[in-house]
């Protein structure tokens, strides 16, 4: 089967949206982290971990919560799932925190997020998804790469789904734009253009 893209979320400015449908919205005078806060609130998804992690790991996490929470993604192993993300700022927020924490006392809680990788990694272990991750920094929004990364992976023949998307947030605001790609016959087909087209709706 072909992959193709059977959910997409996005989460910006204020507005979270799911398969197109909008599914919460900012009505309140709140900046970023509170907003991710309340989003949290918004969609239940029971996991008082979230409020320990940096607001990178944070839009992640409720992204592709929106994506999975109506699939069956129970408490076994995934190994045939990747997780494949790329941002513009890496975890440039958190850096700058943690510098500024060095003039005092290093914080560790902050160091912990001086890479954007972590944020695949707060996905992988809420869902043990066990296959391949990564994050890339580009200039911006980069579908062709995530395209040509599906097919490389593709052609190892393990995987059957896959997580991919933009997430960035510099500090002030954040921009997450998830996709779940599957094996399967039903679903949007799964090309550069039409990422780019779902990411700019």
């Amino acid at each position: 089967m072909e992959n193709k893209i059977t959910a997409y979320c996005r989460i910006r400015k204020g507005i979270v949206s799911c398969n197109g449908s909008l599914i919460y919205t900012n009505t309140e005078e709140q900046d970023h982290v509170q907003f991710l806060n309340q989003t949290y609130r918004f969609l239940k998804p029971e996991y008082p971990k979230f409020f320990k992690m940096d607001p990178l790991s944070k839009l992640a996490f409720l992204a592709t919560h929106l994506l999975l929470r109506d699939r069956d993604f129970g408490a076994e192993s995934h190994l045939d799932t990747a997780v494949i993300l790329n941002n513009s700022a890496a975890s440039v927020a958190v850096d700058r925190q943690y510098q500024h924490s060095t003039e005092d006392f290093p914080a560790p809680s902050l160091f912990v997020y001086t890479l954007p990788n972590v944020m695949v990694g707060e996905i992988c272990i809420r869902y043990k998804i066990f296959g391949e991750n990564t994050v890339f920094v580009t200039e911006k929004f980069a579908p062709q790469q995530l395209e040509k990364m599906i097919h490389a992976i593709d052609s190892e023949g393990n995987t059957s789904r896959y997580i991919i998307g933009y997430v960035d947030e510099d500090g002030y605001e954040g921009d997450a734009f998830l996709m779940l790609v599957e094996k399967n016959k039903d679903g949007l087909p799964f090309t550069a253009e039409i990422i780019n087209n779902l990411y700019l709706q």
